[in-house]
């Protein structure tokens, strides 16, 4: 119940006295071509991501081949005799 007051208090002053509330049909339309624009901007996203994740393992295989360690990493060459 308090929600929907909170509601709709939000919309009568997101559109200010005497403008005319959306309909349900324009904002279901709104919403689908917002869902649309969203799945567009992911499938780039996701691609990126794939490169991204593809660049950095190729740059670990070259510094495991070129025996080089990354920042906070030391390597462990000697060790201990128990």
């Amino acid at each position: 119940m308090l929600v929907d007051i909170h509601c709709c208090r939000d919309v009568s002053m997101a559109y200010g006295k005497g403008k005319k509330i959306p309909s349900i049909a324009s904002l279901r339309s709104e919403y689908a071509a917002a869902v649309e624009e969203k799945k567009i901007a992911y499938a780039g996203y996701r691609e990126a991501r794939t490169d991204m994740r593809d660049l950095l393992l190729a740059r670990e295989n070259v510094n495991r081949l070129m025996n080089i360690t990354g920042p906070g990493r030391e390597r462990d060459t000697e060790r201990a005799d128990l």
